[in-house]
């Protein structure tokens, strides 16, 4: 899931959105 991470970078979300 890269576009997960890339989002994390951005700013830091919970892991609940990163999951969907």
């Amino acid at each position: 899931m890269s576009l997960a991470r890339s989002l994390l970078r951005c700013r830091p979300v919970p892991p609940s959105q990163l999951v969907d």
